[in-house]
């Protein structure tokens, strides 16, 4: 309410969040997925399309077909800053599949292309905790401090703590 729209103005720029429950979030994500893997059998240059896909399976706990997503928009376009969620779809999800050494290369390759990207950050704390290797990494507690309040929560801590066997 309130708000005008100016020309050449995204929805980002808005700065809108959409909450669902459970039953709509599922709905959603399935009907998305299915128009998303459409788009892409018809113009597989849509790597927006496969951005997407990999983070609607990865919210669905499919970390394989996440990752196969994700691939396709890091192989076609690593440095594009629309596309950095899809590092942390890969790191993510190699950290749930792959263990910490697989997931560490990929982190800091992600952090190559997009070093401001506080989700990185973010799962390089997680990564660090992982590893109880704190005080060497005493470095991730500060970055994650800086990047703080810009750290988008699609984490599910606890699960992530579970499978990396973390007691918080």
């Amino acid at each position: 309410v309130g708000l005008t729209r100016e020309k050449g103005m995204t929805i980002g720029d808005v700065g809108l969040t959409a909450y669902y429950n459970n039953r709509q979030q599922g709905e959603k994500s399935n009907r998305s997925a299915v128009m998303l893997e459409k788009v892409f059998r018809e113009d597989e240059k849509a790597t927006w399309a496969a951005h997407y896909l990999g983070i609607e399976y990865g919210s669905k706990h499919k970390y394989e077909e996440a990752m196969k997503w994700a691939k396709i928009v890091l192989q076609r376009e690593p440095k594009n800053p629309e596309y950095c969620r899809s590092w942390h779809v890969m790191v993510h999800c190699a950290i749930r599949t792959q263990g910490l050494d697989v997931a560490e290369k990929m982190l800091y390759q992600g952090l190559a292309c997009h070093p401001n990207y506080s989700d990185l950050h973010l799962l390089r704390v997680i990564y660090a905790l992982a590893r109880l290797d704190i005080v060497r990494h005493s470095e991730e507690g500060q970055v994650y401090n800086y990047f703080a309040p810009q750290v988008s929560h699609t984490i599910d801590y606890p699960a992530v703590a579970q499978s990396l066997q973390i007691h918080w």
